[in-house]
């Protein structure tokens, strides 16, 4: 039983997959998302209607419909896909910053429906309900609301709440655990690492290397040619 002196501000609605598909705020209309699949793809709140345009995990566009009026804003992302930026017909550009974990300043504009790391922040707390509303995450505490059910002993770590384990930068949520976080920067690290070789991947004694310039596959096949012909000639004397 709720106490007399504590006010319901939201009340929020789950289908049977466990995304969060409808929420009332107090004294506004009732509002309902629509997924492609894992991602939002529409939200509807009285008479208002926003569609996010998107190909994979590329943000591309959002279009605002209220009646017969429509406007749609292109968006520019980062790896991460923040929005950083958003662009009208009209031309009217926004810039838009965050925080290393996420907060935004109220003046920084909410023309965007997502925003950082292509999450939609709730409108009535401003947390982002991470895995289609699973964790609740607030920006300004840079912590998650609830514990990871996964720590201390699991991948979730020792500390239940942290973000990203405390590396926003490098890292990214991508479901519903804290322990999802995928570096952006490995595959530039990896691919700076490597070493071009012309026996990288054919193992062949040492002195085939030097033929620099030679396909691999011209050394692997040449032997058995030679093989070939020289059956060839034996069996015709």
């Amino acid at each position: 039983m709720l106490s007399p002196h504590k006010t319901v501000l939201c009340q929020y609605r789950y289908d049977a997959l466990d995304r969060l598909i409808d929420s009332s705020p107090q004294q506004t209309p009732q509002l309902q998302r629509f997924y492609c699949k894992s991602r939002l793809a529409t939200e509807i709140q009285g008479t208002t209607q926003h569609s996010i345009i998107q190909h994979g995990d590329l943000l591309l566009a959002q279009q605002q419909r209220e009646g017969n009026e429509r406007n749609a804003h292109l968006l520019a992302t980062d790896q991460q896909r923040s929005v950083l930026h958003t662009l009208n017909a009209n031309s009217h550009s926004k810039p838009i910053t965050y925080s290393p974990y996420g907060h935004r300043h109220p003046e920084n504009g909410w023309l965007s429906l997502l925003g950082f790391n292509g999450e939609r922040p709730d409108p009535v707390t401003g947390h982002y309900l991470l895995g289609n509303g699973y964790r609740a995450f607030n920006p300004v505490l840079m912590r998650f609301n609830s514990s990871d059910s996964w720590s201390p002993f699991g991948d979730g770590g020792l500390n239940a709440y942290a973000y990203c384990a405390g590396d926003p930068i490098n890292k990214y949520v991508r479901k519903n655990n804290s322990t999802e976080g995928i570096y952006r920067n490995s595959r530039v690290r990896n691919e700076r690492h490597k070493t071009k070789t012309p026996c990288t991947h054919n193992p062949q004694p040492s002195s085939k290397c030097s033929q620099p310039n030679k396909p691999d596959y011209q050394r692997t096949k040449e032997p058995k040619y030679k093989y070939k012909r020289h059956i060839r000639n034996r069996l015709q004397t």
